[in-house]
C-alpha cells in the first residue's frame, strides 16, 4: 500500500478519531460536571503545604469558561480559558484529520506548534510561580 505524502495511514486515522473521541468526552465532562467542591482526588500538594500548586483552580477555570463565564475562568485560573481553547482547536483538527485523510498541518507547522506548546508550558510555569509566590507575602 502506498501512502501519498501528507496523507494518513488507515491506523493513523484511526487513532485520530481515538484521540478526538477522548479530547471530546473530556470537554463535555468540563462543561456538564460542576466542579463543587474537593475532587474526589485532592491536590497532595495543596494538603500539606496549604498553598496552590500549577493546577489549583484550573478545571473550575475551564469549567467556567466553557458556560462562558470568562471572569470566574480567569479568577480561578489565568490559563484556564487558553487550555479550553486548546483543547477545542485540537479536537477540531484530529476529527478533521479523521475524516479528510489528510494531515491539517504540514511538517514546517509541527514544529510551529510544538514552539507553541513549549512557549505555553513555559508562560504556565512562570505564572504557577508567581502565584506560588503571591501567596507566600
Amino acid at each position: 500500500m502506498v501512502i501519498r505524502r501528507g496523507f494518513l495511514a488507515p491506523g493513523a486515522r484511526f487513532s485520530r478519531v481515538g484521540l478526538a473521541s477522548i479530547l471530546a468526552l473530556a470537554l463535555a465532562w468540563a462543561m456538564v460536571v460542576e466542579p463543587a467542591g474537593p475532587l474526589p482526588c485532592s491536590c497532595m500538594f495543596h494538603e500539606i503545604t496549604g498553598k496552590s500548586c500549577f493546577t489549583c483552580g484550573l478545571t473550575r477555570s475551564v469549567h467556567a469558561a466553557s458556560r462562558g463565564d470568562l471572569q470566574a475562568a480567569v479568577r480561578f485560573h489565568l490559563l484556564g480559558p487558553v487550555v479550553l481553547a486548546g483543547a477545542l482547536l485540537a479536537t477540531m483538527t484530529c476529527l478533521a484529520e479523521a475524516l479528510v485523510g489528510k494531515r491539517m498541518l504540514s511538517a514546517g507547522a509541527s514544529r510551529w506548534r510544538l514552539q507553541v506548546i513549549l512557549g505555553a508550558m513555559i508562560i504556565w510555569v512562570v505564572y504557577g510561580v508567581l502565584r506560588m509566590a503571591a501567596e507566600l507575602v
